[in-house]
């Protein structure tokens, strides 16, 4: 029996599934970022006072 794509299909199916958590990682650590940006920016709006 050939088992020659043994050597293709599980480092590869490693590295998709490796390659797939970096980017949901990443991903979240955007998401939250730009959330906690947008309330600082919210925030800071909110602190200002409009000048007369």
């Amino acid at each position: 029996m050939n088992w020659g794509w043994l050597e293709i299909v599980v480092p590869y199916s490693i590295l998709l599934a490796v390659c797939y958590w970096q980017w949901s990682k990443m991903r979240r650590e955007v998401r939250e970022m730009r959330a906690e940006r947008e309330a600082r920016e919210a925030e800071e709006a909110a602190r200002k006072t409009p000048e007369d």
